[in-house]
């Protein structure tokens, strides 16, 4: 768990999945359900921490990080 200015993040590497993404994207082609579709963005979130920790120090004086945070997880989300 890391904290950043007294919110809490799961580490990275507790992010991604157990599943074999290429039978994830298999799965979610032939049946786009929402618990496939959950399942590849929970693969994916590992990689908005990086982009986001480097856009917050430009924008800290008006939004929070997790705001940051829930913005990428919807651009995320849309390109699923």
């Amino acid at each position: 768990m890391i904290i950043i200015n007294n919110m809490k993040y799961q580490k990275i590497k507790d992010f991604k999945t157990k599943y074999n993404i290429d039978e994830l994207w298999r799965n979610y082609d032939e049946n786009k359900t929402t618990e496939n579709r959950n399942k590849l963005i929970e693969h994916y979130l590992y990689l908005l921490y990086k982009p986001v920790k480097s856009i917050y120090p430009v924008c800290r004086n008006t939004h929070e990080m997790s705001d940051i945070f829930q913005s990428a997880v919807i651009g995320l989300i849309e390109a699923v």
